[in-house]
């Protein structure tokens, strides 16, 4: 069964550490925050 807590910017990994202190880990078998990598094509004009 998953969760998905939305917190706002920037309070990412200070909510999972608070997660994994307050859960007991039996029934916290994972916490992870997604990231995301983005590319850019840059466009060279000659």
């Amino acid at each position: 069964m998953w969760y998905v807590i939305q917190v706002m910017t920037g309070l990412e990994e200070n909510i999972k550490c608070q997660c994994e202190k307050l859960i007991d880990s039996k029934i916290l078998e994972r916490c992870f925050i997604p990231y995301y990598e983005e590319k850019r094509r840059k466009v060279y004009k000659e």
